[in-house]
């Protein structure tokens, strides 16, 4: 918590020098956040978006505040929202897919993990674990994803497919490759989701 309080002086001192800053409102919000203060994390939030209303990363992070108060739906028009101005952010993909896996929309989350991986950016935003609800939400991505894999037989081009997703959710890259490109030879109908995932992995 002392971190927080030191993050808060900070950005405190940032808003005193320069009150439409909305970075400093966003980062203020975070640390709130981390502090469980809910409500106070959502106004500075809004204050960031009032500031600059194409702020991806303050709609995410307003999301997140809502999903800890237990709004889900609140939360999944904020990462909305944020995917709308930025569709390559893999965090709200990431946040989204967790709040539709909570709700027990597993088709609609899963699609959200698959763009969360097929987003360029993607290992800077996922492989850190420490990102706020990072670890839960990847733990729950390749929880679901698992079950999706064992509802096919290993013959399946969907298989292999989603078993490259989940690879990717490690991290392992070559592995993930490997069944991108059999899940091709496979005939897998959505081609152009493969070709994404290869591209991004060179």
């Amino acid at each position: 918590m002392m971190a927080c309080d030191r993050a808060i002086k900070e950005c405190d001192k940032a808003i005193a020098l320069n009150p439409n800053h909305a970075n400093a409102y966003s980062n203020r919000g975070l640390a709130y956040h981390d502090k469980g203060e809910y409500d106070r994390a959502i106004e500075d939030y809004n204050k960031a978006i009032d500031l600059d209303r194409d702020y991806a990363r303050a709609y995410n992070n307003r999301g997140l505040a809502y999903y800890d108060k237990g709004n889900s739906d609140r939360a999944i028009e904020d990462y909305n929202k944020a995917i709308d101005l930025d569709p390559n952010h893999a965090r709200a993909y990431l946040n989204r897919g967790l709040a539709y896996h909570d709700k027990g929309d597993s088709d609609r989350a899963i699609e959200d993990y698959d763009n969360a991986v097929g987003c360029p950016d993607y290992q800077t935003d996922l492989i850190d674990r420490d990102l706020v609800h990072g670890r839960d939400a990847a733990r729950a991505a390749i929880r679901l994803l698992r079950s999706k894999i064992d509802s096919f037989c290993s013959k399946n081009a969907d298989y292999y497919y989603y078993r490259g997703v989940r690879e990717l959710f490690w991290n392992d890259r070559d592995n993930a490759r490997e069944d991108f490109e059999e899940a091709l030879k496979l005939g897998f109908h959505e081609q152009n989701k493969v070709d994404r995932h290869l591209n991004n992995l060179g």
